[in-house]
């Protein structure tokens, strides 16, 4: 919980307290859940149980961020502790209480839109082995593009009365089927809790919040009780609607269906038809293509893979493995290559078989294993294209920023697509489409989700500076701030010498915008590289970029210049920025690039009177001397060594010895 700071108590659930938070690194929103557990064997158990929701991927359910279990001193209890995203539009329990409140009926279509985007949710957690055992407007969020997702997931460990503290929420168990009291949930536990959901969307005009609430609890003993308002939804709703709710709102567990049959109902599928479900073309290919299902060929040649792929693209798991079978050929061809053994034989595939795994990943675009293995596939292609190459062409790109977008909530997804958007931006249209179709946004808010994570902040770091050599994506990256996350990652990842490699060479090119000096100021980017530096003295690429950027930033900005000064308060244990570029000279005096770096630093410096004063007391002067003496002839290195020196008030002048010397 140290990360966060709690804002305010949104409520009490079934299962424990939620507070709105903010972490206190970058100010992000999350809601918290927190549920108090009797042991902490409990906990532990339930902590590992709740790890499994973050693998849950899916357009329609919430992005769960991270889980830890945490010791309360203040209420001297154990509690596992959920961090989801915030949805800043609420939930459906919003929504259907401002038409209860008017006594409106909710649009037909639009309770087909929502009812839909529930289904396809259960269909895929179903799929993963996963119960969602509390479904209810409240767990019903709403997206910025007004699509719902599902989320609150119940913790099987945390559903009893006899395991923790908090299950007494009143209203808890109005939507939970009959049998749960006595029996687990299980699928079709899930499908009576949605038909009360449906029900509820399909009463606002008729019925309040706790009428309902009454009708729904008379229906565990009785679903006769429901059928004179089933006839009042009837001269609102088309009657089809009762039908569905009848099927998912049957007592006994063995007669109700599952999300899979209920899935195959006629007006079931018209709800996808209202939502624009992808769903429905794939299932029909499915069906027309089961017969193509074969195993994957034992072979060496990558065209037999693609062919296997293009056989059985509608049926992910099949795409799935292809994939990976290609990528490891791909993969190990390169790496054969690096050892400088005996020459491969190229793996080589025509455009249009590359085309063919980009419309592979677009028609499987749900399955985040297929996005994965299929961003391999394509940087390591991308790595041995030649510049005509379909791969830096928008189509094949722009699957990039779909699959980031509605993959959010994976880490291995976001690094996975930050390689291949790294690979592509070596090509120059490639990286202006890349900055076009909203690349470097998606490399900021990856950086914003997973600040914590040090593959996702390296990749996308090195993307960052690649791709913004461009002009126009610096320009994007100034206007999203990416210096803040740049910023924040640097002084969270200090220890690391692969992150901080990453996040200060895309310093370097964030730097030359002057919009990035809030953040900058604010966050302390001078002190966190005058740390970096000190942290990793022998690190040749951390001392030269970090210098790059110190150059960049104290030139224009008084206030980063004057962060480099020797502090008049005894109580600041800050890093000062002479003595770390003096030590950075020192060890490096004879790597010309890093010389140069650092004496642009300096010359920098030198345009600021009160800062020469501290130049002088560290005798930077005799420094400066031995560098212009030593690199004479290098001009990017003399001339602004010679600058320095003057605003020091040293000639520029050689002295006749000196002269003696060279000549000699």
């Amino acid at each position: 919980m140290e990360n966060y700071r709690l804002l305010e108590r949104l409520g009490k659930g079934g299962q424990g307290s939620v507070y709105l938070a903010e972490n206190k690194v970058d100010n992000t929103k999350y809601v918290i859940k927190k549920i108090e557990c009797f042991d902490e064997s409990e906990a532990n158990k339930a902590f590992q149980e709740a790890l499994v929701l973050k693998t849950l991927c899916h357009p329609n359910i919430c992005g769960y961020k991270e889980f830890f279990v945490n010791w309360d001193k203040q209420e001297s209890s154990m509690f596992v502790c959920i961090v989801m995203d915030y949805y800043s539009k609420g939930d459906l329990r919003g929504i259907i209480k401002d038409y209860q409140d008017n006594k409106k009926p909710i649009p037909e279509k639009q309770i087909k839109k929502y009812f839909w985007e529930i289904v396809e949710a259960l269909r895929f957690v179903h799929g993963k082995g996963v119960v969602h055992r509390d479904i209810k407007p409240s767990n019903i969020f709403i997206k910025d593009d007004e699509t719902v997702c599902l989320g609150d997931f119940g913790v099987s460990t945390l559903m009893s009365d006899r395991r923790t503290c908090s299950r007494n929420a009143e209203g808890t168990t109005v939507y939970m089927a009959p049998e749960v009291m006595t029996q687990a949930f299980d699928e079709r536990s899930d499908v009576w809790s949605l038909g009360c959901l449906l029900f509820e969307m399909l009463t606002t005009s008729l019925s309040s919040q706790n009428e309902v609430a009454q009708k729904l609890t008379e229906a565990k003993k009785d679903v006769q009780s429901l059928e004179e308002i089933y006839e009042e939804i009837c001269t609102i709703y088309s009657g089809k609607w009762i039908k569905t709710i009848r099927h998912m709102l049957k007592i006994p567990r063995e007669t109700r269906p599952n999300i899979a049959s209920l899935m195959k109902m006629g007006f079931v599928l018209d709800c996808a038809m209202v939502a624009d479900s992808p769903l429905l073309d794939k299932q029909r290919r499915r069906r027309q293509t089961v017969n193509r299902i074969r195993p994957l060929p034992d072979t060496d040649s990558a065209d037999s893979i693609v062919c296997y792929i293009a056989d059985t693209i509608d049926h992910e798991e099949c795409v799935l493995a292809g994939l990976e079978v290609l990528s490891d050929m791909l993969q190990a061809n390169v790496a054969a290559q690096e050892k400088g053994g005996p020459p491969q034989p190229r793996i080589f595939l025509d455009q249009r078989s590359k085309n063919l795994i980009s419309l592979a990943m677009w028609d499987n675009q749900a399955n985040c294993e297929v996005q994965i293995a299929g961003f391999a596939v394509l940087t390591a292609l991308v790595n041995d294209a030649d510049s005509s190459d379909v791969l830096f062409t928008p189509e094949p790109i722009s699957i990039i920023n779909k699959v980031m977008k509605l993959h959010h909530a994976n880490p291995e997804v976001q690094r996975a697509a930050a390689s291949l958007m790294l690979a592509l931006s070596t090509h120059n249209e490639a990286s202006k489409t890349i900055g076009q179709l909203g690349g470097i946004k998606d490399l900021v808010t990856a950086m914003k989700n997973y600040l914590h994570d040090t593959s996702v902040i390296t990749t996308c770091c090195n993307a960052l500076w690649s791709l913004t050599l461009n002009e126009k994506n610096a320009e994007m990256a100034a206007e999203q701030n990416a210096m803040q996350q740049v910023c924040l990652a640097l002084k969270t990842h200090l220890q690391s010498p692969e992150v901080v490699e990453a996040v200060t060479a895309a310093m370097v090119s964030l730097s030359l915008d002057d919009r990035c000096f809030s953040s900058v100021n604010e966050l302390d980017a001078v002190g966190s590289l005058l740390e970096a530096m000190d942290l990793h003295l022998k690190n040749t690429k951390i001392i030269k970029n970090a210098c790059m950027t110190l150059a960049a930033l104290v030139e224009p900005n008084e206030e980063c210049a004057y962060r480099m000064l020797t502090s008049d308060d005894l109580q600041d244990k800050r890093l000062t920025g002479i003595p770390v570029l003096i030590k950075a000279y020192q060890l490096h005096r004879d790597n010309p690039d890093i010389v140069e770096a650092i004496i642009t630093v300096i010359m920098e410096l030198c345009e600021y009177d009160d800062i020469i004063l501290d130049l002088n007391s560290y005798n930077v002067a005799v420094h400066l001397k031995e560098v212009r003496a030593k690199y004479l002839k290098n001009k990017d290195i003399v001339t602004p060594c010679e600058a320095a020196l003057e605003k020091l008030g040293i000639s520029k002048t050689l002295t006749s010895r000196q002269n003696s010397v060279q000549t000699k």
